[in-house]
């Protein structure tokens, strides 16, 4: 081993044991009953944590891996509308799941629909799966990390990753685990923007960078941009080769409403302390957080120009910390690695866990907070052998383009039924059942017949119709079908349910009522301006080859360090202040 690597392999096993340390600590002050939501998070962690989760393998190594293969303003549409559609879903789904006291999906299917088995088997199936998923795409991305960095062999690296998260979760818990990722956020904030700057400082300006490799134009390829592979959608979202609009628009819809029904991020907002922590912490995720994801997938354009071929495109970011910065990218890298991997596999190894042990409180009641423990530490393990035996399947095709294809079916189906089930007092359990078991089989018949998951998200399936679509019109057409010909019938929801939708209270006293109407503005004018960019009444937008691009990336990367700042002013001051900050 080189003197670099021993450095970053000392630096990690150092940072690991901090972490496990404070999370043990922390613990100890913060404890909850097995299988239950402890209601203690402020705004701040809130925040703090759900950019932690969100940060995974699929950010931190995707984001630049996916912008270095198909170019930049792809991942900058995807992102803002992300956001857009956070902002808008999050804080009303987690209000609506805290109204009727759900800690997982799998319980909002027996609250809504308490006579039905099949359901909350679906439902469960479908949300932990999906918790594997995102944990295998972690761990893959782990075991790449090494790979790439320390050639460790990548079983070993993978089984790293998976023995040193299950230790995380065993010590923490999630009050004690989401104090500790929003601090691993703060690094991650900080070092993103840091890296931005010295970006600009090697190699004068983003613009001129973009210049040299497209022309003063943006769009005329210079002989250095068609020698590392640029194409004219580099830096234009509207001459994305191979994108027709459908499928651009199914792959933005795809990246943006997978975080409603999502088991580790839904979560964090469960938790919140009080009313209005939700609210504020998701405002202050987009606002911080959306930058610094941006200067994420910028990392893919510098690498493209500083590295015509790589051997993985989700190791891109890697390679341009330690050219930049030496020895020392690669050790902070491997270190912002860690805590974006610790952050998302401990979140969904915690919710999986509770999701577990919450079935088997209801097959063997009455037992032991001991014994229930124990039957979490089993559900654990489960999880993570199944983990780390997915993470090579699902890493194959690339962590984003994998990422983004299981997304769709999600969203296609998961999604749906999930706000349907909180917000449509009609919703019957047949359509539910039905309609995410044949939103399912097309959408996995479409990707099939596309030719792969590379090709569903480039827009094909059956008819020329996008994937997500298909499961769209599938699940409406079920939905509605079996749910208007059945006379509604009270019984048939849980107490919790009845009384939901009883209460008449107008929808602008709902916490985050006005960022929900700003955030829908937003998104129909980012509609509109897709819109016409794509039947050709507008320009380039955005381009990158210009000053305003530099003077953005540098506004952004001073959002991310002092936004990360201002979070771990807050967190500092609760968790060591002799009064927690509000």
């Amino acid at each position: 081993m080189t003197d670099v690597q021993i450095i970053s392999v000392a630096a990690v096993i150092a940072y690991i044991a901090i972490v496990l340390f404070a999370a043990r600590l922390l613990s100890k002050r913060n404890a909850a009953s097995v299988g239950q939501v402890s209601h203690n998070l402020p705004w701040y962690i809130i925040a703090g944590c759900t950019m932690a989760t969100i940060t995974n393998a699929a950010q931190l190594l995707g984001n630049a891996g996916a912008s270095y293969q198909v170019g930049y303003s792809q991942m900058f549409w995807a992102n803002i509308f992300s956001a857009l559609f956070s902002i808008i879903t999050i804080p009303l789904m987690a209000n609506r799941m805290r109204t009727v006291q759900c800690n997982t999906l799998a319980e909002l299917a027996v609250k809504r629909f308490p006579k039905s088995k099949r359901m909350n088997v679906v439902l469960t199936t479908w949300s932990l799966f999906w918790g594997l998923f995102a944990n295998a795409l972690s761990v893959f991305g782990g075991a790449v990390v090494l790979q790439t960095l320390l050639g460790v062999n990548f079983w070993l690296g993978a089984i790293l990753v998976i023995v040193i998260a299950i230790i995380y979760n065993a010590l923490g818990g999630m009050e004690a685990m989401s104090i500790v990722d929003t601090f691993q956020y703060i690094f991650i904030g900080v070092l993103v923007g840091v890296l931005t700057v010295l970006l600009f400082v090697k190699f004068g300006s983003f613009s001129s960078f973009a210049a040299a490799l497209l022309g003063t134009t943006g769009y005329d390829l210079t002989a250095a941009g068609q020698a590392v592979g640029i194409t004219e959608g580099f830096f234009d979202v509207f001459h994305l080769p191979g994108w027709g609009a459908m499928g651009f628009v199914a792959y933005i819809l795809a990246c943006s409403l997978w975080c409603c029904c999502d088991l580790g991020v839904v979560g964090r907002f469960l938790a919140q302390r009080g009313r209005g922590d939700g609210t504020r912490g998701v405002r202050a995720y987009a606002i911080i957080f959306l930058p610094t994801v941006l200067l994420m997938a910028s990392y893919g354009v510098w690498g493209r120009g500083m590295f015509a071929s790589v051997e993985s495109a989700d190791s891109i970011v890697l390679e341009v910390a330690k050219d930049v910065m030496g020895g020392a990218g690669t050790v902070l890298f491997m270190l912002a690695t860690a805590a974006a991997i610790l952050s998302t596999v401990g979140a969904y190894i915690n919710a999986m866990g509770m999701t577990c042990v919450n079935i088997y409180k209801n097959i063997n009641k009455n037992k032991s907070q001991k014994h229930y423990k124990a039957a979490e530490v089993v559900s654990t393990v489960i999880i993570a052998v199944l983990s780390l035996l997915m993470a090579k399947i699902f890493g194959y095709s690339g962590i984003s383009i994998t990422c983004v294809a299981v997304q769709m079916i999600l969203v296609a189906t998961l999604t749906p039924t999930v706000i349907c089930t909180c917000f449509w007092k009609r919703f019957n359990e047949r359509a539910a059942f039905w309609g995410v078991v044949l939103g399912i089989a097309i959408c996995l018949a479409s990707m099939f017949y596309a030719g792969g998951a590379y090709a569903a998200i480039m827009g094909g399936g059956f008819f020329g119709i996008p994937t997500l679509f298909l499961g769209w019109i599938v699940v409406a057409v079920v939905f509605l079908v079996l749910s208007l010909t059945k006379p509604y019938m009270e019984e048939d929801n849980g107490p919790e349910f009845r009384a939901l939708f009883d209460n008449k209270e107008p929808f602008m006293k709902l916490d985050g009522a006005k960022d929900v109407v700003v955030a829908s503005i937003c998104l129909v004018a980012g509609g509109v301006i897709c819109a016409l960019g794509l039947c050709g009444k507008l320009g380039a937008f955005p381009t990158f080859d210009n000053p305003v691009s530099d003077i953005a990336l540098l506004v952004f990367s001073a959002i991310s360090v002092f936004g990360a700042l201002f979070l771990g002013y807050y967190l500092i001051r609760r968790t060591f202040g002799k009064k927690s900050g509000k």
